[in-house]
């Protein structure tokens, strides 16, 4: 989550729109599969309830990420 956090952080002053997407991209896809990831080892009962608030968290900025990304597409096509 560090190194996550700390490559969102550098990429905040990009202004290519292709590196954008691509970060934007990234964090979707690995967002998903760690929501996938950890709704099933919480109702598996691998983590206790607290499980439920790392879902939460995966399953928010999934959703900011599709987001930004369908922000950024209407934005581009519409000039």
């Amino acid at each position: 989550m560090l190194t996550l956090g700390v490559i969102l952080w550098l990429a905040r002053d990009f202004r290519d729109e292709a590196a954008v997407r691509a970060v934007l991209i990234g964090g979707l896809v690995g967002d998903v599969v760690n929501l996938v990831a950890q709704t099933m080892g919480t109702l598996a009962g691998t983590t206790n309830a607290l499980g439920w608030s790392t879902v939460l968290i995966y399953l928010f900025a999934a959703v900011g990420s599709g987001y930004f990304l369908m922000a950024r597409a209407s934005r581009l096509s519409h000039p």
